[in-house]
């Protein structure tokens, strides 16, 4: 199978600027003037299939008349062990343009302490992972390892003038990890269980700043069940690992869903448990300044309509 086509995107932006509250018609400075980009790609990717193996080769051209041209290729090999189980081998390359914020803000007063640059180009990330499968029945288990490069990310940092801010193609690091799924389905329960691990989570790393405000390790396992053609009640914990100044924590969210013809009404109830969930500020990645994520017991009603 052969797969081709083309894709045009166009970004645009107005003025941002900026008012005094006594006199809201006249903007005392701009600090993003109205603007556009076009983005054109094309991709194509080769799947063959012989026998138990299954080869998949492609590649996407982007042009952005801002940031410029890039190639980024990809391929997967699959070989099917039986059918319930199968190994994937996967290497991928993707992109991700500068945004115009980074590119573009621009103040005239002297007194800025932030700059875009227009010399910036793309981050790239090429990934290499390899899956196993199995799959019977009611179950679905997937266990999966990778190894991550970023090349190029932007990073914010001082300019020579110490006291203005800019952005700079500065960072090059690497991830590793692995991830493992788990799904049950059955006649009226459903069980779902995620646990991933990133070697490098919660480190300090100078060309890696968002390591540090990363866990090493997350979990969640969840479930569901029907009570009679009508009531199904559920809930999950959620584990989010130390990171930064902030110590791991645990979220519990329960939930009761009533099934009427075609009217779906349901509650959540998340984290019974009042626990503190906190993020580390991710503005400058350095400091030890926390946000509040969610404030402390909280419910949610929903209706779901079916038509």
């Amino acid at each position: 199978n052969l797969v081709a086509g083309a894709e045009h995107e166009t970004r645009s932006t107005d003025d941002y600027r900026f008012y005094i509250k006594d006199n809201p018609d006249t903007p005392i400075a701009t600090l993003l003037e109205s603007q556009k980009i076009d983005e054109i790609s094309v991709y194509t990717q080769i799947d063959y299939s012989y026998k138990d193996w299954r080869l998949l080769i492609g590649g996407r051209f982007t042009d952005n008349e801002i940031s410029g041209k890039k190639v980024t290729p990809r391929a997967a090999v699959v070989y099917m062990i039986d059918k319930h189980q199968s190994i994937k081998a996967l290497y991928s390359s993707g992109f991700n343009s500068p945004n115009m914020v980074q590119t573009s803000l621009n103040t005239a007063d002297e007194a800025a302490t932030i700059t875009g640059s227009d010399s910036l180009t793309p981050e790239i990330v090429k990934t290499t992972d390899i899956a196993y499968s199995y799959s019977k029945n009611n179950l679905l288990f997937v266990a999966n390892i990778y190894y991550s490069e970023a090349e190029d990310f932007i990073v914010r940092r001082a300019t020579d003038n110490s006291s203005v801010n800019s952005f700079f193609n500065d960072s090059n690091f690497s991830r590793t990890g692995a991830e493992f799924d788990l799904q049950i389905a059955m006649e009226t329960s459903k069980v779902f269980a995620n646990l991933s691990y990133q070697k490098e989570g919660n480190e300090i790393n100078t060309d890696d700043a968002s390591a540090f405000n990363t866990p090493r390790v997350t979990f969640s396992v969840g479930a569901s069940t029907d009570i009679g053609k009508t009531h199904s009640i559920g809930a999950d914990i959620s584990y989010i690992g130390a990171r930064h100044n902030l110590n791991d924590y645990n979220i519990v969210n329960v939930n009761y869903t009533a099934r009427l013809q075609k009217l779906d009404v349901f509650v959540t109830v998340r984290n019974i448990f009042d626990e503190d969930i906190l993020n580390p500020d991710n503005t400058t990645q350095t400091s030890d300044l926390v946000a509040q994520g969610e404030d402390g017991i909280n419910a949610q009603l929903g209706i779901r309509v079916h038509f």
